[in-house]
């Protein structure tokens, strides 16, 4: 009994630690100079070119992503707050790419709303397809967000068809989200993070996975449990 409350003890601790690393690190990844230049400067080009209906629309989107990363709050959201969150900041970076990149971004079925999942798992890996796999596309370069129940799992799905990445880096990438140790290194990365908060909270089956489905084509699927509600 001591030695299962000993473990309790650590994995509540653990998941604090790993909370409060993904939100300092959003801080601090996402209210950068590059960011808030992007952002910026697609105001100034709406603002110069009269499109005002647009500009209003962006500036309330802008509102709402800093009101979700910025607020202080409960370390766990419902997984409708973490898409529409997700959503936003999808909208932000199409205007910014929308010569390069087309987005095709799924509605969450409605008995899925109600899951509660830990904060700030979906955005993340949407930045990081645009970031280190679409930042490069001259053209047609393609991000797609979905969801699919698989048995009792819901599965989220963000792929794109950018970076052509090379088999021995998924294959490191695989083991290092396999690394349940990584946890206490302090270079623990945001997909790593992510993949260990998920498992702290629905168990070892869930998490991340990642896949090179095709050339050029990049997936990462969150799989957490689906209930009823």
């Amino acid at each position: 009994m001591v030695s299962d409350l000993k473990a309790l003890i650590e994995q509540t601790y653990t998941q604090k630690l790993l909370v409060e690393k993904a939100n300092m690190k959003q801080l601090q990844s996402q209210i950068n100079p590059h960011f808030l230049y992007n952002s910026f400067f697609i105001l100034n080009t709406m603002a110069r070119t009269g499109d005002y209906e647009n500009l209003e629309r962006f500036t309330e989107q802008l509102g709402k992503y800093f009101q979700f990363v910025t607020r202080s709050g409960a370390d766990e959201v419902t997984l409708q707050k973490e898409v529409e969150h997700a959503r936003i900041y999808t909208e932000i970076q199409a205007l910014r790419f929308s010569n390069r990149v087309k987005v095709c971004f799924e509605e969450l079925p409605r008995e899925f709303s109600n899951i509660m999942v830990p904060r700030l798992i979906l955005q993340p890996l949407i930045e990081n397809a645009f970031e280190h796999g679409l930042s490069t596309v001259k053209r047609d370069g393609i991000l797609n967000v979905s969801f699919r129940k698989c048995g009792d799992e819901l599965h989220i799905i963000v792929e794109n068809n950018g970076e052509n990445i090379p088999d021995g880096k998924i294959e490191l990438l695989k083991q290092k989200l396999a690394d349940e140790n990584t946890v206490r290194d302090e270079e623990v990365t945001a997909l790593q993070n992510i993949n260990l908060r998920l498992k702290l909270k629905f168990g070892r089956k869930y998490g991340l996975t990642v896949d090179k489905i095709q050339t050029g084509w990049f997936r990462i699927t969150i799989a957490v449990p689906y209930r009823e509600y």
